[in-house]
């Protein structure tokens, strides 16, 4: 079975990989297709911030100029990225709060109360959204070709991330 493996360093290398029989509550799904998201591009060009190595605070700064980000989802459900996610807010910016944290965790309401910040809670991954996600996409009532930028095969994979980086799409 073809396999593609990210070597580090935004190195791709396409190889075979093991098949393995399913076991006991499990299932082999065949995949016919995959999309990459934006940070599946941030870590194949090793742009991604790894928090526990380098600062994320001051990432975010320099991206924003100092103004912080206008959405900063929660989803480590950790106490530091409670923590942080106020602090990398900008003024009057979204938190949307999707992690489960098995301890109530401190949240600083001081920056929620000073930077003007809107925090929202949210419950993925209901049976009702996939059955609204679908008809969307069954009707057609979404431009989801406007989405696609190319179709590749698999053995492309790694021309095609570096083709994404040096064409952005507007």
């Amino acid at each position: 079975m073809k396999a593609v493996y990210y070597q580090g360093s935004g190195r791709f290398t396409v190889g075979r990989g093991e098949i393995r029989i399913p076991g006991p509550g499990e299932v082999r799904l065949d995949v016919a297709y995959c999309g990459l998201c934006g940070t599946d591009l941030h870590i194949a060009h090793g742009s991604a911030v790894n928090p526990s190595e380098s600062d994320l605070a001051q990432a975010v700064d320099d991206a924003t100029s100092g103004a912080g980000a206008d959405v900063v989802f929660e989803v480590s459900g950790s106490a530091s990225g409670a923590m942080a996610m106020t602090k990398l807010a900008g003024l009057r910016a979204r938190i949307v709060v999707v992690a489960i944290f098995s301890v109530p965790p401190a949240v600083n309401l001081f920056d929620v109360f000073w930077k003007e910040l809107e925090v929202l809670g949210t419950r993925v991954y209901e049976p009702e959204d996939y059955d609204t996600a679908i008809g969307l996409i069954v009707g057609r009532h979404l431009p989801l070709a406007d989405l696609i930028t190319s179709v590749e095969p698999l053995e492309r994979l790694p021309a095609a991330l570096d083709s994404s980086s040096a064409t952005p799409r507007p």
